[in-house]
């Protein structure tokens, strides 16, 4: 057998190496591919998760608008009826409901739209325009939640009608907790309509009641 020179030796090695950086190649190549399609996968995940948020909220949107269409003007209660009548909706109160709160706040455009009544809670929207506002009043056994979702407010309190003696400033992102009993009044004191939802512990107003504008709310009955 002839022996191998150092030029076969070489020429074998070189095979080799060859041999080696194929297959390194090939498994760097299905690492890549595998990566990549693990990050497809991922964006795919997540354009999917991106669509059902939307939908949802679109589901939301969509009942909102259903409720509003199938709004009907009816008496609060029998008898004669008020100076002006109460707008009453569909409320969505004592069954799981889901909604873009404040998507829903900021399209409201009624003084006070009552949206969700339950057995101890109760949610409305507020839009009051520059210079109004949600009126003093007081409310015995209703601890109260007011958020803001767009404009300016100044925010009074106090232990009696005649004594607001705590005063805040409230801008958008600002949370008002009213305790029960308190006289508490909001005002607008910017120059953007004053967007809020508020919650009632326990309810306060009639389920489903619209006041389209302040007016309308200081003539309904069952607002004294």
């Amino acid at each position: 057998m002839a022996k191998k020179t150092k030029s076969d030796e070489k020429a074998e090695a070189t095979k080799v190496d060859k041999k080696t950086a194929k297959k390194e190649a090939r498994k760097a190549a299905k690492k890549a591919e595998a990566k990549a399609a693990a990050k497809a996968a991922a964006e795919e995940a997540k354009a999917a998760q991106a669509e059902i948020e939307v939908a949802d909220a679109e589901l939301a949107e969509a009942a909102q608008v259903e409720a509003d269409a199938i709004a009907e003007v009816t008496e609060i209660e029998e008898g004669a009826p008020p100076a002006k009548p109460a707008l009453i909706q569909k409320d969505f109160g004592k069954q799981p409901y889901v909604v873009d709160v404040e998507k829903a706040t900021l399209a409201n455009k009624n003084f006070r739209k009552t949206i969700w009544t339950g057995e101890h809670l109760q949610m409305t929207y507020m839009s009051i325009p520059p210079g109004g506002d949600i009126g003093l009043e007081v409310h015995p056994t209703n601890d109260q939640f007011l958020r803001i979702e767009q404009g300016t407010g100044r925010v009074q309190m106090g232990p009696a009608e005649d004594e607001l003696t705590y005063t805040r400033r409230a801008t958008a992102d600002f949370v008002i907790l009213v305790p029960a009993g308190t006289w508490h009044n909001v005002t607008n004191v910017g120059s953007d309509d004053l967007k809020v939802y508020a919650l009632y512990g326990p309810p306060d107003h009639v389920a489903g009641t619209v006041h389209r504008t302040q007016a309308d709310a200081e003539a309904d009955p069952h607002e004294h």
